[in-house]
């Protein structure tokens, strides 16, 4: 918002910042997981991960890396992002994974060992972050990587939308983790095969919406820096036509389909009615409506208002799965979908009513 504003100092001020705040962060985690692996004895291991102990040894600090370079290269993509080159950081982050994954299918195929297949794909990793550090040097000059503009002051005020956005992270693994252990424990772990089967083939769509949400972040970003609340309307009003049609097509294609697909998908190893698709896919769509909806929100940092109850409505999803599983079986995550995410649809509306779209008076704080 700041460079949309042609605000350099102040944007370099917040992104040393967000920088500062980042290497904290790690630092904490790295304590965190250091006292963890003391609680480890060597034995065990090779049971835990399947390799020898001389090779966990060499692969974990690789690993940690990985990590590392991860966050880093998410703070590389706020400099994208700041810069409206956000399309050319996703190119990049993609070829990233792709390589990775090339590369350890690669040395999987060639029998090599655990730490050498976390040392290529960590190469990999390494080299995507360095031309991104090149490329976002060569666009934004502007904008260098460090701490010497960090404000202590701003830091403060950064803590409490980051810590807020982990509640979406937080929410999302209630919504997965917490229902596949419900489910597990109720009804078995032949009905947690299924479960993932369908829940990854139904979240599909959610997964390309999604790309598309975070495509159009910068442009709210840009459009509420440059102070266009018009334009905002506009571009939201297009924004949720097109995410009404989607997610109706979608729900309507998987209530016809789905369970044929299924099939195919899996080579008839998992049957399942096109009717439990359908519910599923009726989730994932309110699912679609609620996510855009929030999409200015998050892209203006006002994501904050919408997090904590992000995480109730999880809980009412999780706790509808946990009552409805004796009766109704692998409908019961369908129903616990449909209910946390229509807690979370009506919570968005309301609170967007109250606080409106392009209420952007969040730039004056930075």
């Amino acid at each position: 918002m700041l460079a949309a504003n042609r605000n350099y100092r102040r944007a370099q001020r917040v992104y040393h910042t967000a920088w500062l705040f980042v290497v904290l962060v790690i630092v904490c985690c790295l304590a965190i997981c250091s006292g963890g692996v003391l609680l480890l004895s060597a034995s065990s291991l090779p049971r835990l991960f399947g390799a020898s102990s001389k090779e966990i040894l060499l692969a974990a600090p690789i690993l940690v890396a990985q990590v590392l370079l991860s966050i880093v290269f998410g703070l590389i993509g706020a400099g994208f992002r700041a810069t409206g080159r956000f399309w050319l950081f996703i190119i990049l982050i993609s070829s990233s994974r792709l390589i990775e994954g090339l590369a350890m299918l690669a040395m999987v195929y060639w029998d090599g060992s655990f730490a050498e297949v976390a040392g290529i794909t960590f190469c990999a990793r390494a080299l995507f972050l360095l031309t991104g550090i090149v490329f976002l040097r060569r666009i934004a000059s502007w904008l260098t990587i460090g701490f010497r503009f960090a404000d202590r002051r701003l830091l403060r005020r950064m803590a409490s939308p980051s810590f807020h956005y982990m509640a979406y992270t937080l929410g999302h693994a209630l919504n997965i983790q917490g229902t596949t252990i419900v489910v597990s424990w109720q009804l078995g772990t032949g009905s947690v095969a299924v479960l993932t089967t369908i829940r990854t083939f139904t979240r599909l769509g959610i997964t390309a919406t999604n790309m598309f949400n975070h495509t159009l972040e910068p442009e709210y970003a840009d459009l509420a820096g440059r102070n266009s609340p018009a334009r905002i309307m506009q571009v939201f009003g297009y924004h949720m036509i097109i995410s009404v049609v989607i997610g109706a097509s979608y729900f309507a294609a998987l209530a016809s389909l789905g369970g044929s697909v299924v099939q195919i998908w899996t080579n008839s190893q998992i049957l399942v009615s096109t009717q439990l698709c359908a519910a599923f896919a009726f989730g994932v769509s309110i699912e679609i409506l609620w996510t855009a909806l929030q999409t200015p929100y998050v892209a203006t940092n006002r994501h904050r208002i919408f997090a904590l109850f992000f995480v109730a409505s999880a809980v009412v999803g999780l706790i509808t799965t946990f009552a409805t599983a004796p009766m109704l079986n692998l409908y019961s995550p369908a129903l616990g979908g449909i209910a946390g995410g229509g807690c979370m649809l009506a919570i968005t509306l309301i609170r967007m009513r109250a606080v409106g779209v392009t209420q952007m008076n969040c730039l004056d704080r930075l």
